[in-house]
């Protein structure tokens, strides 16, 4: 997984990149509809539930944040943790 993204990681510094660095919609809608139901993250009251009957905005939303994460960087490792 380090190989990947610190290879990534080069290719874009280089802007020999050849990834678009955007998520669509119909992108996010795809990798929802193959979300299992009723799994749950354990303590944080989170459940995939949440995701899958949530209105079509929210995977919009999900789109311009992973876009964004994409573009811009990755978060710091304990962004995990606060979801």
């Amino acid at each position: 997984m380090k190989d990947n993204e610190s290879g990534i990681r080069r290719r874009c510094i280089r802007r020999m990149c050849d990834l678009s660095h955007c998520m669509s919609l119909a992108e996010v809608e795809k990798a929802v509809g193959k979300l299992k139901r009723n799994k749950y993250d354990g303590d944080l009251g989170h459940c995939t539930n949440h995701i899958i009957h949530g209105p079509r905005r929210l995977s919009l939303y999900i789109a311009l944040l992973f876009s964004g994460m994409l573009r811009h960087g990755l978060p710091r490792r304990d962004f995990e943790y606060q979801l």
